[in-house]
């Protein structure tokens, strides 16, 4: 009998590239807030190296790692390439729309000199008297304009003659306008030409950069960190009513490709993208099964909320791809130096916490799934759980303390008092009369409640620009709405998992020795199963504490289900994975599950326009 070869030397060199990736990111984001705090002493600049030694250790590490799986296991060779098709095929679905909507635009307009002369944006008027040149821009249109910059001819125009220089940082708000006057005594051309950038991801009325959904405030407060903001309760643009990692990671993308669009979103676009990756992981660990953890790969891949929300700089998407990593450490069993499943599962899952506050579910859901479900006797798993907490909770209050350390200001000067106001802040958004949130039909009561998010309501438009002309059409649509195809499969395997847990619990407290109650319980206690338990739970811990908020009186927004998408794509692959399953719906509700995604896809614009009007989004 042949031994299995297991490549062993080839693992390693996987883990060690993944592993130095991690520490490689993780000294990144140290050297982000170093530099925020002293910026004379630390330069961002020291983030460009670390941002290649990430890109080349990350992508080795997925190469090697691929030719290790498929070398590893031969069998799922075909699986292990639909896994990477998919993968690849969302993170270029990414890249097709991180730049969308842009941060800025460029444009110019030019009129002859005593002309006036306009576009959608802008007016420009000139005046002509002897050798003395008058001119005035006004933004007429709704965005904020930046770099303006006004030359005649090929003669450019000095700045400084103007009463204000509208700039990135300074844009000039709609409706204002700047003046200026020079002396020009010969014309090598009577035209005037403006350029300038259109400021479409500026919001206008809280004077921030920021675009789709609530970029306006995570983008501002991932620069008030490169800036080395102090930050107080309640100061606009520090928004520590959520903890800073995630927009640490944010400011990290700013600091490597500058501060637009592209900066903003890169990293969550990345940490997205993996997820797809690590929850195919997650569901082999446990089960070696290729086909409910390519299935449950593809329903996450194509998920409409998470590939919205991974594609635009919010802060859910990182605190989730911690969590993902912590789960399949745990599962996956593994280790590092002495470092064991519980410790570095412990750790992840505090940087998920500092990501987002919210994480704490993904946690409890963890250490209640060690205590029933972890190796060993009772007293073992409740020493290993109290050891998981413990360390959870030094990790969450160290990252806390070091950012109000360096950041604190007013009365927020240690992680209880940035704790303290994670909480009053969270506790004060109660619902009154007039606002609870979003509506269920796009406008309007009823609203959006915990109820709605697993039966319907209308996709919530983020960020929507609409061309009217002979017909009208969405040419940018981020919208955000989960795949209802997966959502109401939790209908049947929740209730179906639940049903096997019975059985298997009431075959184990039978007579023991009974053969049929043991034969029974053996037949239910599958991997599979085991997987599908560990969905449900997660699952529960995700979502049922909405619904007690809801009744509390909090607004819940629709996106709070995001940490539990992953439990139902794993729940829907194990349903749509049984035999008694009729294959032929499962493959249809999987292309149901694609065509959804396709209509909320945010650019179609590679579609004919009466085709992107008769889809409607």
């Amino acid at each position: 009998m042949t031994e299995e070869k297991t490549y062993g030397g080839m693992r390693f060199l996987v883990l060690f590239l993944a592993g130095l990736s991690f520490v490689d990111l993780a000294v990144m984001l140290v050297v982000i807030v170093l530099h925020a705090g002293w910026p004379g002493t630390v330069s961002a600049a020291v983030v460009n190296p670390l941002f290649y030694i990430l890109a080349a250790g990350s992508c080795s590490s997925v190469v090697a790692g691929i030719f290790w799986l498929l070398l590893r296991y031969p069998k799922h060779r075909m699986t292990l390439l639909l896994l990477l098709m998919i993968t690849t095929g969302i993170f270029l679905a990414h890249f097709y729309t991180i730049n969308n909507p842009a941060a800025y635009t460029p444009y110019s307009l030019s009129g002859g000199v005593g002309q006036t002369v306009h576009d959608d944006r802008i007016t420009l008027s000139s005046t002509l008297s002897g050798a003395d040149l008058g001119i005035t821009v006004q933004d007429s249109g709704g965005d904020a304009i930046g770099s303006l910059a006004l030359s005649v001819g090929n003669v450019s125009l000095s700045d400084s003659a103007l009463s204000s220089t509208p700039s990135v940082s300074a844009p000039l708000m709609p409706g204002a306008q700047v003046t200026g006057n020079w002396t020009v005594h010969t014309f090598s051309s009577t035209q005037i030409t403006v350029s300038y950038v259109d400021m479409s991801c500026y919001d206008v009325s809280k004077q921030v950069q920021g675009c789709v959904m609530d970029e306006i405030y995570y983008v501002p407060a991932a620069q008030a960190l490169l800036s080395g903001e102090k930050c107080a309760a309640g100061q606009d643009n520090c928004n520590i009513e959520h903890p800073f990692l995630s927009k640490a990671v944010i400011a990290a993308g700013i600091a490597i490709f500058g501060n637009n669009a592209f900066g903003w979103r890169f990293f969550e676009v990345v940490l997205g993208t993996l997820s797809i990756p690590v929850l195919f992981g997650i569901c082999w660990s446990l089960t070696r099964d290729a086909k409910i953890s390519l299935f449950a790969a593809y329903l996450l891949a194509f998920e409409t909320l998470f590939f919205i929300h991974s594609s635009m700089a919010v802060i859910d998407v990182q605190s989730i791809f911690f969590a993902l990593l912590a789960f399949l450490v745990y599962l996956a069993d593994i280790r590092i130096w002495k470092l064991d499943r519980v410790t570095l599962a412990a750790v992840l899952l505090g940087v998920s916490a500092l990501c987002k506050e919210t994480a704490i579910f993904m946690v409890a859901f963890l250490l209640f799934y060690n205590l029933l479900f972890g190796t060993g006797g009772k007293n073992a798993r409740a020493l290993s759980t109290l050891k998981m907490l413990i360390i959870v909770g030094v990790v969450f209050a160290a990252g806390l303390q070091l950012y109000v350390s360096l950041f604190g200001a007013g009365g927020l000067t240690t992680f209880v008092d940035d704790i303290r106001y994670i909480l009053s802040y969270g506790s004060g958004l109660k619902m009154t009369p007039t606002s609870q949130g979003w509506s269920v039909w796009g406008s309007g009561a009823p609203y959006i409640t915990p109820f709605n998010w697993v039966t319907y309501y209308s996709a919530v438009g983020y960020f929507v620009t609409r061309i009217i002309g002979s017909y009208t059409y969405v040419s940018i649509g981020y919208w955000g709405i989960t795949n209802f195809f997966e959502v109401w499969l939790t209908y049947i395997w929740a209730p179906y998992v639940v049903y096997l847990a019975y059985k298997l619990w009431a075959s184990r407290a039978a007579v023991a020795g009974a053969v049929a109650d043991l034969t029974s319980a053996v037949s239910i206690d599958t991997p599979s199963f085991r997987l599908a338990r560990f969905a449900l739970l997660w699952f529960v811990f995700c979502y049922f504490p909405y619904i007690a908020l809801y009744y509390y009186g909090r607004i819940t927004y629709p996106y709070y289900i995001l940490p539990a998408i992953p439990a139902i794509s794993i729940g829907c692959a194990y349903l749509l994975t049984r035999k008694w399953f009729f294959q032929e719906v499962a493959y249809v509700l999987l292309a149901g599950v694609f065509l959804w995604f396709f209509l909320y896809y945010p650019d179609k614009s590679f579609l004919p326009g009466q085709l992107r009007a008769i889809l409607g989004h």
